[in-house]
């Protein structure tokens, strides 16, 4: 039976981790101000936010794509991390839709289509298409039942609260095209995570999160670990280990010298650093909005307790992203 997102009767959000997919009813929502007001229906989608990202590792690169639906504008961006010359080639663009949803927000696997002069982004349930002038990538994500998604709705800050899908590591096919020079890659060694999240996180926020996708010691391994979002009552802290979904608790995230992060759980199970090899930034300062953006791709290295007696030496690629947003 199908759960809503949101209590109809109370018009509040169920607070706590999905095992399946809920019904996104976010109609029912009652939003309200800080001192209680009800906001009218009107002006909720100023207030409304939602993004969806995908983050893709095969031999060759590191590529990722993400559209974001702030209600007054829409945000696309693009990027190749070519592992072989460590190079960023990378592509965004802001567009203002006056309030035309290019994400539907009634479902969690929503398609999503980003278009502007020189980029143009989709996303479908199982596939992603992204066209630019240098950067071209046609992604296929293979249904698989595993890994099975994380999906967990907690509160952001008063009277506001942020619901988030993620997936990972999921087997890919396809092909990357940089400058005219287009390699197919294939589920053997590639994979893929994804990110479906929507809201009403509140006016100020930030995070740190880290991720991978990829085959550990023969098998498959996912991670998703983040400290600032998600952080009331339940955590989105999981990591993924061929049949085993193992619950990570309360993650710090420290930015040490170099540009080395350091990344602990408490429970002790994640002890690992970062190194970033290429970094993604946007820095946006506006009369009414602000965005400090920095998503690293970069090399785990350290020791992850993967059982319950062993601890195993560990590196891999993957993401670090610190991220404050006034919006």
């Amino acid at each position: 039976m199908e759960t809503n997102l949101i209590n109809p009767i109370k018009n509040q959000p169920y607070f706590k981790l999905f095992e399946s997919g809920p019904k996104i009813n976010i109609k029912d929502f009652k939003l309200q101000t800080k001192m209680g007001k009800k906001i009218p229906g009107f002006l909720k989608p100023l207030f409304f936010r939602q993004f969806i990202f995908a983050g893709i590792i095969t031999d060759n690169h590191i590529a990722g794509a993400a559209i974001a639906d702030l209600g007054y504008a829409s945000k696309g961006f693009a990027y190749i991390h070519d592992l072989e010359t460590n190079t960023l080639h990378e592509k965004g663009s802001l567009v203002f839709p006056f309030f035309k949803k290019i994400i539907n927000p009634d479902t969690e696997n929503s398609d999503a289509w980003f278009k502007a002069k020189d980029l143009e982004i989709k996303f479908f349930s199982n596939s992603l298409y992204v066209n630019s002038k240098n950067i071209k990538f046609e992604i296929e994500f293979l249904n698989e039942k595993y890994p099975s998604p994380l999906r967990i709705c907690s509160k952001t800050s008063y009277n506001r609260w942020f619901f988030t899908k993620k997936q990972t590591p999921l087997k890919c096919t396809g092909k990357i095209c940089l400058n005219n020079n287009e390699t197919e890659f294939s589920s053997e060694t590639s994979r893929a995570i994804t990110d479906r999240s929507l809201g009403y996180p509140g006016r100020e926020i930030w995070w740190n999160w880290a991720s991978t996708a990829c085959i550990l010691d023969f098998k498959e391994f996912g991670m998703n670990l983040s400290w600032g979002v998600n952080q009331t009552g339940e955590t989105e802290n999981f990591i993924w280990h061929d049949d085993k979904f193992i619950k990570i608790n309360q993650v710090n995230f420290e930015k040490e010298d170099n540009e080395i992060w350091s990344v602990k759980s408490n429970d002790n199970i994640i002890d690992l650093k970062f190194i970033p090899k290429k970094t993604k930034t946007e820095k946006t300062n506006f009369l009414f909005t602000a965005s400090n953006f920095i998503q690293h791709t970069g090399i785990f290295r350290g020791k992850i307790k993967l059982d319950e007696k062993n601890y195993k030496d560990v590196e891999f690629l993957g993401w670090l992203e610190d991220h404050y947003v006034k919006w």
